[in-house]
């Protein structure tokens, strides 16, 4: 036989094992895709099944869907397939399917660890119920090394399914496929890590080991302060082995009074932008500031200098957060106001009792009854972890519930969990309005804010960005207590509105110009945490308005990502208060940009973009295509 014909039949026989090696690498592909599909949709059912809290169906699912991830990786990982692997046509696909079975088949594993140890459980699932009107940290702690194995599962799945091939290399199902798992594992591994960190916070907190003393405020957002509300009330909250015990309310004026100068302060920055206004009784105006652990700091030390008690935290809760309890444990009847429910207690709690009770001490008991069938919630028989831990997630989302721990490991899981109203100093643009009552009533129940922020980004990443803050005040002159409409400071009358109004702008932002409607205040510059901080007094008459509007610069308010394209990043931090906040922005894209795609709030014309809505704490990211 000739040279030449022994190659072509050498090349024939190559090119035949090439098309047999991916003929197989084909179907083994098709073959695993439909049991990775029977795998996910099983995890699915597992995961609804666990949120169900229906133990046993979870475990059902789990072994369908070890048993599918398993069988996909057993097709995968035969010595045939290892050629496929090197072929030009199908090799990144079957690496990528190689990669989407294993990080299944790791995740499920450790979700079946997780549910077998929740069935060996004394009572199982119903372990995991408060019993004996107590949560269960005890039950909860011995889980979290399970749920911490899951957590660490899901980000190892995340980054192994990241680090594999993606498109445009890859065939249209295994691309979908790819982009399928990610979608349902980053969101997972997020609930994950929350739990673990929940898992090791509420036991420590909530006195496993040994009682926790904490200092428990009632802050009133009738009367603004920067954390939420003036505080007007105080009382010892004792958690021993998940039981919660609430010693008597007080007027925070009970207190000894303690100077600043005798307690270390947070900072020297905290001490510049408001030591002043704490020179008389510093316990009322120790949370000006929006930061809660320097103002929970500040409230600790005075706390333990004027009665020599040291407490383990601080918690500020409003009667908002008194609403969301209440939904888990029902209504409480009050002397003179009636029924107390989520419906009326923010109403109550924060205008009626002031008109009830002339006398505080009535007040603070209305305030103890309400506090105390609040608590109930959280450890009412008929109740589950998930729902108490679901109710708290939405009060902290909206600064309802502030905590602050002295212990160190605990209070950075609070960061992490979005528990401890810190002040933020993130990458991109920032904007944060707050508000601080000097007027010495309750007007901000009376008063509506509005806020609306227009910003241009520039070509070269900077932005201009114009913030105008409007405040409508419809406080009653006469027929309510003077605690709530005064006059109650010099220089005012009845009904007027006095706010100590402070803008905080994204890190080296510069002023470019301010105005307001009347009045000639002067603007103060200071910093906090990082942020300017312009600051002006608005007082505003009852039956009317005013508006202030600043202008600045902001160096880095946008950036250009990986794949060229640029995105804008807002963080706007809210102020809780009475009347929900306005906010209105609009953002002009650099010249030739075109918006990327966008939820359905907002609106787009052109290059403008307008977001309206109530204020919160949000994220807001702008994607666009620019013209380079």
């Amino acid at each position: 036989m000739s040279t030449r014909r022994r190659f072509v039949l050498g090349a024939i026989v190559l090119v035949s094992l090439a098309l047999v090696v991916a003929a197989w690498g084909a179907w083994a592909l098709l073959s695993a895709r439909d049991e990775l599909q029977q795998g996910r949709d099983a995890a699915m059912r597992a995961e609804r099944a666990v949120r169900e809290q229906e133990i046993e169906r979870a475990a059902a699912a789990l072994d369908e869907a070890a048993s599918s991830f398993s069988t996909a990786r057993r097709r995968l990982d035969t010595p045939v397939l290892s050629l496929v692997a090197a072929a030009p046509v199908v090799g990144d696909d079957l690496t990528v399917v190689r990669q989407l079975a294993a990080a299944g088949d790791e995740v499920v594993g450790a979700g079946q660890r997780l549910v077998e140890q929740v069935r060996a459980l004394p009572e199982g699932v119903d372990s995991l119920k408060p019993s004996g009107r107590a949560v269960p940290v005890a039950a909860l702690s011995a889980l979290r090394p399970d749920i911490e194995a899951l957590a660490g599962a899901l980000d190892d799945a995340v980054a192994r399914v990241i680090a594999s091939p993606g498109p445009p290399g890859l065939v249209a199902d295994v691309a979908d496929a790819r982009q399928e798992l990610l979608e349902t594992l980053r969101p997972l591994r997020g609930q994950a890590r929350l739990v673990a960190d929940a898992a090791f916070a509420l036991p420590q907190m909530l006195g496993l080991g040994e009682p926790r003393t904490y200092l428990l405020l009632a802050q009133n957002p009738a009367e603004a302060r920067g954390t939420g509300g003036f505080v007007g009330a105080f009382a010892e909250l004792v958690a021993d082995d998940g039981r919660l015990r609430l010693r008597e309310f007080d007027e925070i004026q009970a207190l000894p009074d303690v100077s600043l100068d005798l307690i270390e302060p947070p900072s020297a920055e905290y001490v510049e932008r408001y030591g002043g206004l704490l020179d008389t009784y510093a316990f009322l105006n120790a949370n000006l500031t929006p930061d809660f652990p320097s103002a929970a700091v500040v409230l600790e030390r005075l706390y333990s200098a004027a009665l020599n008690r040291q407490v383990d935290g601080v918690i500020a809760v409003d009667p908002f957060a008194f609403a969301g309890l209440l939904e888990l444990a029902g209504p409480v009847e009050a002397p003179r106001v009636g029924r107390i429910g989520p419906g009326n207690v923010v109403e109550v709690l924060s205008n009626e009792a002031f008109s009830a009770f002339e006398d505080p001490t009535l007040r603070k008991r209305v305030l103890g009854a309400v506090a105390v069938r609040s608590l109930s919630g959280l450890s009412r028989a008929d109740g589950s972890l998930p729902e108490i831990l679901s109710t708290l997630s939405e009060l902290v989302r909206e600064d309802h519930l502030l905590v602050h721990v002295r212990d160190d490991e605990v209070q950075r899981v609070l960061d992490r969990l979005d528990v401890s109203g810190r002040l933020t100093n993130p990458p991109g643009d920032f904007l944060a309005v707050v508000g601080n009552n000097v007027a010495v009533n309750k007007a901000d129940y009376y008063t509506r804010r509005r806020v609306a922020y227009a910003v241009q980004l520039r070509p070269d990443g900077s932005a201009t960005g114009q913030v105008t803050v409007t405040l409508r005040n419809s406080t009653p002159t006469s027929g309510l207590p003077k605690r709530v409409i005064g006059p109650s400071a010099p220089g005012l009358e009845a009904g007027d509105n006095r706010t100590l109004l402070s803008v905080y702008c994204a890190e080296d932002c510069e002023l470019l110009r301010y105005a307001r409607s009347r009045g000639d205040e002067e603007l103060a510059r200071q910093t906090e945490l990082g942020h300017p901080v312009f600051t002006t007094l608005m007082t505003v008459p009852s039956g009317s308005g005013e508006r202030v509007q600043m202008a600045w610069t902001v160096p880095d308010a946008w950036e250009v990502t990986a794949d060229g394209s640029g995105r804008y990043r807002l963080t706007f931090e809210a102020q809780p208060t009475v009347n929900p906040t306005s906010v209105r922005l609009t953002i002009e894209l650099p010249d030739g940009a075109r918006p990327g795609e966008l939820p359905a709030s907002w609106q787009i014309e052109g290059s403008t973009l307008r977001w309206e809505g109530r204020a919160g704490d949000r994220l807001f990211t702008v994607p666009f295509a620019t013209s380079g």
